[in-house]
């Protein structure tokens, strides 16, 4: 007799999550639409004294000013964005997965791979649509401080907190696949890496920030294996996918 596994999540939490979901798309796709009908480039250039890069200072509802910085790199940053796409793809997949198959015990692996889906994503557009420099360049408070030179690096620094959460709510089930955690070591090391690069000017920072994309999008992979096969070793006694993971439900 089969035996009847709990859900990780109740049909009406699926319910809320799924509204939420399209609540979410309906109002950021009315946001886009309203704002794209309701600005006014007024001037483009080398418009901030910190940065020689191209800035669009853009008048929204005839009201306010805010200052633009399009992302026009075809090479690391798109390498960087589209991992950190990836990443977010595939914590949905796995997510979706443990939450087909797993039971209550799969409850803290569900969600961190749906944050990790959200964050990702977040980051991907990030990345790839120049958010924190758009943010940083309206950040003028800033600019008169001796230790910040580009405003958008407090934004940068600002990520660390939820990351650090992240990591400090769910770093057991980091721990569960030694495969996994190699990759992350890595990718933490790359970062660090490309942050004192940057401040020190050197070349290499981008092609070290795409390094850690690629190991964190590894380490995104191993992780989701490690679950999604000691579920499935719980279920039906397929085939481990991390070697090196230890004997016992995930």
């Amino acid at each position: 007799m089969l035996q009847r596994f709990e859900p990780v999540i109740t049909p009406r939490q699926r319910a809320i999550l799924v509204t939420a979901a399209a609540l979410f798309v309906v109002v950021l796709g009315v946001a886009v639409a309203v704002i794209t009908t309701h600005y006014q480039v007024v001037e483009k250039g080398a418009l901030l004294p910190y940065t020689g890069g191209l800035i669009y200072k853009v008048r929204l509802f005839d009201r306010f000013d805010v200052y633009l910085e399009p992302e026009e790199s075809i090479t690391t940053d798109l390498i960087s964005g589209n991992a950190l796409v990836y990443i977010s793809a595939m914590s949905l997949v796995f997510a979706l997965i443990i939450a087909r198959g797993g039971g209550p015990q799969h409850r803290r692996v569900f969600w961190m791979f749906m944050l990790l889906f959200l964050g990702a994503g977040y980051l991907a557009a990030d990345e790839l649509l120049g958010i924190h420099e758009s943010i940083g360049h309206n950040l003028s408070f800033l600019r008169g401080s001796t230790l910040v030179t580009h405003p958008d690096d407090v934004i940068i620094m600002a990520y660390a907190a939820p990351m650090l959460l992240f990591v400090c709510a769910f770093w057991r089930e980091f721990l569960a696949s030694r495969a996994a955690l190699a990759a992350i070591v890595l990718a933490v090391a790359f970062y660090l890496l490309a942050a004192v690069s940057d401040l020190e000017g050197g070349w290499l920072e981008e092609m070290l920030e795409v390094a850690s994309a690629i190991s964190l999008t590894v380490f995104v992979l191993l992780l989701g294996l490690h679950h999604a096969s000691r579920l499935l070793i719980t279920r039906v006694g397929l085939y481990d996918f991390d070697s090196s993971a230890r004997a016992g439900p995930a």
